[in-house]
């Protein structure tokens, strides 16, 4: 964020720069008629980067004492004669502008500072805006994307984002995601870690509405982290944390009406609202299985969390079959990755320290059928792992749920026709654990 401070002593023409600066993203304006106001502004802020001052402004004595004060910051002046430098010293000029030009340039010059800074050649994550919330103070320079090599800084590190920052971005820009620079996400992530772990110890449990836009958030930013720096330890922890405080608030009889209703509101957004529902639904089909334990929870909330790592496109991520796959398109490089994508996420898994056995055996096995038409190894329900049962059926469930017909998802109708696919004797325990579910839409 650009914080500058106007200093003019016409009302009119202040009016008049202010109006002006105002209308550019990236900027915040303080005002002042004076140099004596100036320093109060200076005093009670002490964040102002730039300072832009017209020298008719103040006396002598009073334009002598702000300069020492603001030696360091960057300013732009209006001059009658711009080959004047007698009277700027003491300033940190990077600019002068004629004063009959003044509201005319001043844009301009205000647009050139704002890309000074080099972006070329620099990678960016994507990360989405409401993250700036939870993480502020800013550990990171964020910037908006102006195009595909440039970017805009618009937020210093150590500025505030606040309620007011978020609607102006999201509500009156449009700006659903900001980036940072490569080489400040590692500090990025670190505060973002600190700041889950803190919500997680807090006695009062976070809403429904607040878990299921957490889980969203910190799903698509794992994604795009691990898109520019790969999966490192930063980026696992980030993972594991956000699981973890999934586990810990987790209403283990879910809402499905109250889901359902925040699906309607992330219009595209399967993934990440798939992966949220089932991380519930499976964990309750553990609890009616007698099988309730964090260990448990956190297995199978960590498979629904990674599952699909590494898909992007909400059709294809909607397919429980190759056929189904093929449909959309692929071509056969593009459904053979589909095919092992279950691999590359276990993989993705198994890098990942301190973490209980079998969530990579979940992950490879959330296709298989007990038949052997699943894929991608095609195994049978004797070679699929208990859990991975359990994580199967609610992975086929929650899809029903999300592509339920217009009269909504009846649970009794889905158990009938899922007994055709599950008759072996451990998947019908899971159905019939999944029959004591409280799901009503």
């Amino acid at each position: 964020m650009l914080k500058i401070l106007l200093i003019e002593d016409n009302q009119a023409l202040l009016d008049k720069l202010t109006f002006v600066l105002e209308g550019l993203s990236g900027v915040e304006i303080s005002t002042a008629t004076d140099f004596f106001k100036a320093q109060k502004v200076i005093n009670e802020k002490k964040d102002i980067n730039l300072i832009i001052a017209d020298y008719r402004s103040g006396h002598t004595k009073e334009l002598n004492l702000f300069q020492k004060s603001v030696s360091s910051i960057n300013c732009i002046i209006s001059l009658d004669d711009l080959d004047d430098t007698d009277q700027i010293l003491g300033w940190k000029v990077i600019e002068k502008i004629d004063r009959g030009s003044l509201a005319s340039k001043l844009k301009e010059s205000i647009e050139k500072l704002k890309q000074a800074d080099p972006t070329e050649n620099l990678k960016f994550c994507r990360i989405k805006t409401s993250i700036l919330l939870e993480t502020s103070p800013l550990h990171a320079d964020i910037y908006a994307k102006l195009s595909e090599t440039k970017y805009l800084k618009i937020f210093l590190a150590g500025d505030v984002f606040d309620a007011a920052d978020f609607t102006k971005y999201t509500e009156q820009k449009k700006i659903e995601y900001m980036y940072l620079r490569e080489d400040s996400c590692k500090t990025f992530i670190n505060k973002y870690i600190s700041q889950i772990d803190e919500f997680t110890k807090r006695h009062q449990p976070p809403t429904h509405d607040q878990l299921s836009s957490m889980n969203m958030i910190a799903y698509e930013s794992v994604q795009e982290l691990t898109n520019v720096l790969g999966f490192t330890e930063e980026v696992q922890q980030l993972a594991k944390s956000h699981v973890q405080m999934t586990v810990a608030f987790m209403d283990k009889k879910p809402n499905l009406q109250k889901m359902l209703a925040k699906m309607k509101s992330h219009k595209g957004k399967y993934i990440t609202d798939h992966a949220y529902m089932l991380s519930y639904i499976s964990c309750s089909i553990a609890t009616n299985l007698e099988w309730a334990s964090e260990a448990t929870f956190f297995k199978l909330s960590l498979a629904a969390f990674l599952h699909d790592f590494g898909i992007s496109d909400h059709a294809l991520a909607a397919c429980s079959t190759l056929a189904e796959a093929k449909a959309t398109g692929l071509n056969e490089k593009e459904l053979t990755a589909f095919k092992n994508h279950p691999f590359v996420a276990a993989e993705q898994v198994k890098k990942m320290s301190e973490i209980p056995p079998d969530v990579d055996v979940i992950i490879q096995q959330h296709h298989e059928l007990p038949d052997g038409k699943g894929f991608p190894r095609g195994v049978t329900a004797a070679h699929i792992a208990p859990l991975s049962s359990v994580f199967i059926v609610a992975h086929d469930m929650v899809k029903n749920i999300f592509f339920a017909p217009p009269e909504g998802f009846n649970l009794n109708t889905y158990l009938l026709e899922a007994q055709a696919r599950y008759q072996q004797s451990s998947f019908k325990r899971v159905l019939a654990a999944a029959k004591k579910l409280e799901l009503e839409a």
